[in-house]
């Protein structure tokens, strides 16, 4: 099977086996290197195109679709539930997902996984065909629920395949520049929708994107071998309750939960404040909202090496100081004295862009 550390071993065991690893192939091979079994550097690379491609789709029909969608008659609450179902149907197969990366091929499960969430995403470009609103409602649902089933599955493989990869002490720094491309996924998938909407009408920008994600599935086959990415067989694996048992473990998905509920508040009332205070295009809006993406993206990277200088739990305190100053900033908020802060466009992109900075530390 595949190595599966997203909900593997712990980092002790890690440190353990790759020394193991190594005596192995002294024993076997007296001069075989110890990091013969890391990825290579281009399918490395491979696995953060995954990364930022899925991500990417993911966010390609955000310009366009609800539009679409109230003309078919669906409401903003239909839409909503078509979005945010990815959502749960990725959290509801995560527990699947650890146990598939650990007992079958990592190549297979991974490749079969992006050629089928290919597919999946070109039929949405059928979905013009349906003129009824409930109908509409449940083909896209459905498309949306599977999904994000199949992006659970194969996130949780990438990143199992990259920690496996690195050494212990690099594993901030992989996840970091993973973190990073699904980062720029999500900043260029709205802008590349919306240009290839325009361009060739709702179908293109899904069918542009399951030919990048079936290119890259058909490179997962042709590059990655079984062989190369390693094995945990014997390692000693946990469950979610040893992994929940863990303090420190609660306390940091206790923060990604706040984390994940104070950003999607965004979502529905960032976009008309800004276009009723600043009157702003849909074009201005979405930029706003990419400000913090692009320093999520960019800090991303860094993130890990930071951690390992001066400390996770530190580096975790001031991301959450960070945010929870940033969203003072918006609107900005009437708890401050007032005139303090002047109510302009830019404090706004500068509490946005502060948004990502105090992100960053609490993903990777």
């Amino acid at each position: 099977g595949g190595c599966s550390v997203a909900l593997g071993s712990s980092p002790r065991m890690a440190e353990r086996a790759p020394a193991a690893d190594s005596e192995a192939g002294e024993s076997s091979d007296g001069d075989a290197p110890a990091s013969e079994s890391a990825l290579p550097t281009r399918s490395y690379l491979l696995l953060i195109a995954i990364c930022g491609c899925g991500d990417a789709t993911y966010m390609v029909l955000a310009p366009f679709f609800p539009q679409r969608a109230e003309e078919v008659g669906l409401s903003q609450t239909a839409n909503g539930l078509i979005f945010s179902v990815f959502m749960w149907g990725g959290l509801v197969v995560t527990p699947i997902a650890t146990w598939l990366s650990r007992n079958t091929s990592s190549r297979l499960l991974l490749g079969t996984c992006v050629l089928l969430q290919a597919g999946l995403t070109a039929c949405f470009a059928l979905a013009p065909l349906l003129t009824k609103g409930w109908q509409w409602f449940a083909f896209c649902f459905t498309l949306r629920l599977l999904q994000g089933v199949i992006a659970a599955i194969y996130e949780v493989a990438v990143s199992s395949l990259i920690m496996c990869s690195v050494d212990v002490e690099n594993v901030g720094t992989a996840l970091g520049v993973q973190e990073a491309a699904r980062g720029v996924g999500l900043m260029i998938g709205p802008a590349v929708g919306g240009i290839l909407y325009a361009a060739g009408g709702f179908a293109l920008p899904f069918l542009a994107s399951a030919g990048a994600l079936a290119l890259l599935g058909g490179l997962v086959f042709l590059s990655l071998d079984d062989e190369t990415i390693g094995d945990d067989d014997e390692r000693e694996h946990v469950t979610f309750s040893d992994v929940l048992a863990q303090p420190a473990i609660c306390v940091v998905t206790a923060l990604l939960v706040a984390l994940a509920m104070a950003l999607s508040v965004l979502d529905p009332i960032l976009g008309p404040f800004v276009q009723e205070t600043f009157a702003l295009s849909p074009g201005g809006i979405g930029l706003v909202f990419s400000a913090a993406t692009l320093s999520y993206a960019l800090l991303s990277p860094v993130i890990g090496w930071v951690g390992r200088r001066c400390g996770d739990f530190a580096v975790l305190t001031g991301g959450m100081l960070i945010s929870a100053a940033s969203f003072f900033l918006m609107g900005p908020c009437p708890w401050l004295p007032a005139g303090m802060l002047p109510t302009n466009v830019w404090l706004l992109v500068f509490a946005m862009l502060s948004v990502g900075i105090g992100s960053a530390p609490l993903t990777p």
